[in-house]
């Protein structure tokens, strides 16, 4: 489903994980990612999925996979080879992975005549050696399986309404891994918290706390995590104040006004915000940090394409530097195009968000987030 709606269907998924051990004595964490990776292997089987089976291995930083990326290399190779002697159905290779350890093999399938794209929520689409699919929230809810009652964009609008609300109320919340001193905590709604308890907690235990604060996922500083305590905060958390959208710079990266004044540039989702709408920043970090919408965007009154504010365009002609047009192959409708990290050439059809209104041409303005798709398409 996540790249139907990038024009492609997939004939043959082949999913790399780690679902051996090299060694049967390892930590309970090793043991329950393995339990975990194990079923959900059993889950892409069962969809139709061949599952490439590496190691799981503990480390002093902690567990790490083996032979994963090795074997998903392979198989991009041998998918090449099949596509090119014709006993495969498909016509290019998709790898769902932002590692520049890939590279190599998509340099030999490119000697094979086949094209292949990297895909991911960010990164790929700064290699210029690269074919590449930006992967937005959309698509990620559709690949992952469903983890709470929010994902995504909704659970990061929960959190931004939550930051700003200035009453707390106290949720239940299940523990997880502990790190340090502090445990993580899930809620059922999707919510991963933190928390420094001052007694013994068992993993699933079931705990009432609030959330007090909210700060970047430490992971990947992209997502927001709440901090979590026995007693609630008076107020709205610390540091988190509005801001508003000002425009996109590139893909993963819009600009934000805050109530002062100040602007900063923050990284974000693809396609996940439009300009003049307001939304939650942390303040308190070493930078602002964008947390999530205050509101629905207000979509320009030029677009006349799906609701989504996604679509496949085709590119008809050149309009400067920084632009072409392209047509909304959907709604027939005239865009601008960016030429944002990819340079399109008259013809090619590339899938697209919406980004804002272009402030001469009074045409919606759209960046690619792909590069061209031409005769790869399903449609």
């Amino acid at each position: 489903m996540a790249l139907a709606r990038y024009g492609l269907r997939p004939v043959d998924v082949r999913v790399g994980m780690a679902t051996r051990v090299l060694q049967e004595k390892c930590s309970n964490q090793v043991h329950s990612m393995l339990g975990r990776n194990r079923e959900l292997a059993e889950q892409y089987r069962q969809g139709g999925a061949q599952v490439l089976e590496g190691y799981l291995v503990e480390r002093a930083k902690g567990p790490e996979e083996k032979q994963v990326d090795v074997l998903c290399a392979l198989a991009v190779a041998d998918i090449a080879d099949r596509i090119q002697d014709g006993s495969a159905e498909a016509r290019c290779i998709v790898t769902l992975s932002e590692d520049a350890d890939f590279v190599p093999s998509y340099d030999f399938a490119a000697t094979r005549g086949v094209s292949v794209y990297a895909a991911s929520v960010d990164r790929v689409h700064e290699r210029s050696l690269t074919s590449w699919i930006l992967l937005d929230e959309v698509a990620m809810a559709d690949i992952t399986p469903p983890g709470g009652r929010f994902r995504g964009k909704e659970l990061r609008a929960w959190i931004a309404k939550v930051s700003l609300e200035g009453s707390q109320i106290a949720g239940q919340w299940a523990a997880g891994y502990r790190s340090g001193a502090a445990v993580e905590m899930v809620r059922n709604n999707g919510a991963v918290g933190s928390w420094v308890p001052g007694r013994a907690v068992n993993r699933g235990e079931k705990v009432s706390l609030y959330a007090n604060g909210v700060r970047p996922d430490p992971t990947n500083e992209s997502f927001p995590n709440l901090v979590l305590a026995e007693e609630p905060v008076d107020g709205t958390f610390p540091g988190v104040v509005e801001g508003t959208v000002s425009y996109w710079t590139h893909q993963t990266r819009v600009r934000v006004e805050l109530e002062g004044g100040q602007v900063f540039a923050s990284w974000a989702p693809p396609g996940s915000y439009l300009p003049g709408q307001r939304v939650a920043v942390q303040t308190s970090g070493s930078r602002p940090f964008l947390v999530g919408e205050l509101e629905k965007p207000a979509v320009p009154t030029s677009w006349q394409g799906s609701r989504s504010l996604r679509t496949l365009v085709q590119v008809v002609r050149s309009a400067g530097p920084a632009w072409v047009i392209g047509r909304d192959l959907a709604s027939g409708q005239e865009v601008a195009l960016a030429r944002k990290n990819y340079e399109p050439a008259v013809g090619d059809i590339v899938y697209a968000v919406l980004v804002g209104e272009h402030p001469t041409w009074e045409l919606p303005t759209l960046f690619p987030l792909t590069t061209s798709l031409q005769q790869k398409l399903s449609i």
